[in-house]
């Protein structure tokens, strides 16, 4: 028999196959040899990884029938339907093997959300859950069904479904590799009829780490739907069938192109990151003014890695573990941060034409703050951590980013931090040290995802990196050890901006806003005495200047032509203050001398 498996899913459907075949096609050797088949399966894996597809073509191939269990169908909010639904679904398979006898599958889609771990289950899913464990029992008397259960969380399924007799062999599905998402691209744009002559798929593969085969159908639906409106000249997004009625198909005039999913990349977000994104406006370093030395410190960092890692390695220079941003509050430790997400990663969209030639040169984003991570169950926020990370180094090349630090791990020394901060701080220290550690080699490489037990194929991300970047306004509440080489080895001090860095954001921002700068007027504004006169002043504080004398420029003139002179600015010094003191800047200045 010639076995065509799913594109990317080879290994997951041989080994399917075999537990399915034998024990229902092949059932007199187990009967001969007085062996027990295996009756249960539990198939697991990411979101949209292809376990149900799986199923589907392993049934069409051996000529099976599937029964599908649904937990959205199946489930009532009254007494006792639930597990009579569930009676009925087993019922119909042990009918349609035995009086038809027609081997049969019996799948249950999302099992975890069916039988949850009775730790944390109300009596009502107590029962539901000792009713499958019965009918499972029973799976040894259908001598023609077998049971497939799937989930992409199988650590939160009741540990009795996994024993012995029940759902008693795994099949983890792998998160697609290289040469497997190639296989899903080709597979998928081979059914597109469209032109892909002029498609580097080489390089559209490095772009799609961590995507899985969804995602990468998602993928090139949009990148299909951009070359439509490209094609057609469109103004605006045409809906699907108006573009489609215009199409000649049949002379393949549709090109696809990696401007298409350049376009698709900013649009479909994979499921390894989906869980994280955040809502960040996009910044870029020539939207700020004054962190010159800062960005030559972050592109080192980060840049560089990207584009010369082999290099740094051949001579020994390993990239950093992770950076701390620190300095007081309103010196744009955030707002580093959106640059970073901006200009080096895939994390926001960008139509910037400077990153167009290279799609693989990029770093995946995660964005995570203390509200996302503590939680009231135990073990939740350790396991958020944990799961960020497998995340990043799945999608490597990325970049982590906590913001405010300080309250997410304090520090051991301080008799105020509580057990949950212990446990994530232990947590973050053995990741942080997972990621100093990874192999340089090109060997074939396996990290374990703790969320779901299953083994990830990270061949192709060895020799990339995971950056963690870390915000604080109080860095001496950061533990010590986090500081250690290996770990926040890099540690960046953010000071309030000098006279010549208050002199180049005042004029980055009043780029944005109409004014009387460089108009020789008797008005005009003079950015070296606002620089002389904003000493002390965050990059905030000056954000605020300029906002409240444009306020007092409205109030004067609510015409459209009204512009912001420099009395604007001498009344709105008058209203904005230095938000830090001079003590809170010697203290800083001490902890800078102390790092």
């Amino acid at each position: 028999m010639i076995l065509k498996s799913p594109p990317g899913l080879e290994q997951a459907f041989q080994k399917l196959h075999e537990l399915v075949y034998y024990p229902l096609i092949h059932k007199e050797k187990f009967v001969h040899l007085n062996l027990d088949p295996p009756k249960g399966i539990l198939l697991h894996g990411p979101p949209g990884v292809g376990k149900s597809m799986l199923v589907q073509m392993v049934a069409k191939q051996l000529d099976l029938k599937v029964i599908y269990i649904y937990s959205s169908k199946i489930q009532s909010p009254h007494l006792g339907e639930t597990e009579k639904n569930l009676k009925e679904k087993f019922d119909l398979a042990e009918q349609i093997s035995s009086d038809k006898n027609i081997p049969t599958i019996l799948f249950i889609d999302e099992i975890d959300a069916i039988a949850p771990s009775r730790d944390d289950s109300s009596t009502h899913e107590t029962r539901i859950i000792s009713q499958l464990l019965t009918l499972m029992d029973g799976i040894k008397k259908r001598k023609n069904v077998v049971v497939v259960g799937a989930t992409n969380r199988p650590n939160s399924i009741d540990s009795a479904l996994r024993r012995p007799g029940r759902l008693e062999r795994e099949v983890a599905i792998e998160l697609p590799n290289r040469i497997a998402r190639l296989g899903i691209l080709d597979f998928y744009l081979c059914k597109m009829n469209m032109k892909t002559d002029f498609l580097d798929k080489n390089e559209l593969v490095s772009s799609t780490t961590g995507y899985v085969g969804a995602d990468l159908l998602a993928l090139c639906r949009e990148a299909g739907m951009h070359a439509l409106n490209r094609t057609f000249h469109s103004k605006s997004k045409l809906d699907n069938l108006e573009l489609l009625e215009n199409v000649d198909t049949s002379q393949h005039q549709i090109i696809l192109n990696l401007d298409d999913f350049r376009y698709a990349l900013n649009v479909v977000v994979p499921a390894a990151k989906r869980e994280h994104v955040l809502d960040l406006e996009p910044v870029k370093w020539s939207d700020v003014g004054g962190l010159e030395k800062i960005q030559k410190e972050v592109e080192k960092a980060i840049e560089w890695p990207l584009k010369y890692r082999e290099k740094m390695m051949s001579l020994g220079a390993r990239p950093p573990v992770g950076i701390l941003l620190y300095g007081p509050p309103g010196c744009s430790k955030t707002t580093v941060a959106k640059i970073i997400a901006t200009e080096y990663t895939n994390f926001v969209a960008s139509d910037n034409k400077n990153n167009a030639s290279d799609l693989g040169g990029t770093a995946s984003f995660f964005a995570v703050s203390s509200a996302m991570i503590f939680s009231p169950y135990v073990g939740d926020s350790e396991m958020f951590i944990r799961g960020i990370f497998t995340k990043a180094r799945v999608v490597a090349p990325s970049v982590i980013f906590f913001d405010e630090l300080d309250t997410i791990t304090g520090s051991r020394d301080e008799t105020s931090t509580d057990e949950v901060q212990k446990r994530v701080l232990s947590t973050l220290l053995n990741e942080m040290d997972g990621i100093s550690t990874l192999p340089s080699s090109n060997t074939k490489h396996y990290h374990t995802d703790v969320n779901q037990n299953t083994k990830i194929d990270t061949e192709s991300n060895v020799n990339k990196s995971v950056l963690v970047v870390g915000a604080t306004n109080r860095p001496d509440k950061i533990d010590s050890a986090l500081l250690r080489r290996g770990r926040f080895d890099k540690l960046l001090y953010l000071p309030c901006p000098d006279y010549n860095a208050r002199k180049q954001i005042l004029k980055t921002k009043l780029r944005n806003i109409p004014s009387t700068l460089d108009q020789n007027c008797s008005t005009e504004i003079d950015l070296d005495v606002l620089a002389e006169k904003t000493k002390n002043f965050s990059g905030a504080d000056i954000s605020n200047l300029c906002m409240e004398a444009a306020l007092i420029a409205l109030r004067r003139n609510k015409s459209l032509t009204a512009v912001v002179d420099m009395n604007d600015f001498i009344s709105a010094l008058d209203v904005v203050d230095a938000s830090i003191t001079k003590e809170q800047l010697d203290f800083y200045e001490k902890i800078k001398d102390n790092f």
